[in-house]
């Protein structure tokens, strides 16, 4: 037997022993069933992409003249976390240019944040920095935080990640 094959076999005995488990809690009435189907139908459903469009924010301007859409990705299910990789994968397969703080500030200076939902983390990925990654916060009066978090960070629902492609004329 290979060592796929271990592995895999591995992977089968852990799921039907963490299965009895779960099983065994909702009898003992320790877990509530219906949380356990919601849990269980969610991932029959779960999609194979990671992210979703969540808004279009329309173009900004580069200094150099050159034009970006910017869309606003989210997770395409709730309960979800990705890591930086994972973000910058959607990236590179949606033809992004990696502005980062440039393109925090070009939708701070050309209104675009007020577009924005409050409550919510906008990452904004730069190229050939893959150290730590500028975002900013938007609050519920407005006023939005800029920061940096490391890239091995992982990121929940609430972090959305803008999406900067240029436009060709």
């Amino acid at each position: 037997m290979g060592n796929g094959e271990t592995t895999k076999t591995g992977l089968w005995a852990h799921l039907f022993e963490l299965w009895a488990k779960v099983c065994k809690l909702v009898i003992e009435g320790k877990r509530d069933p219906q949380k356990i189907i919601d849990f269980l139908q969610a991932v029959i459903m779960e999609p194979q992409e990671k992210f979703k469009l969540l808004l279009d924010l329309g173009t900004v301007t580069h200094p150099d003249g050159r034009c970006f859409r910017v869309t606003v990705l989210g997770h395409a299910r709730k309960v979800m976390t990705t890591t930086s990789q994972e973000r910058l994968d959607a990236l590179t397969a949606r033809g992004a240019t990696l502005l980062g703080q440039l393109g925090l500030d070009l939708l701070r200076q050309q209104g675009l944040c007020e577009k924005l939902t409050k409550g919510s983390w906008y990452n904004s990925f730069e190229a050939g920095n893959f150290n730590c990654v500028p975002y900013f916060y938007t609050f519920s009066d407005g006023v939005w935080r800029l920061n940096l978090c490391p890239f091995e960070s992982t990121w929940d629902d609430d972090a959305r990640l803008l999406c900067f492609v240029e436009v060709k004329e």
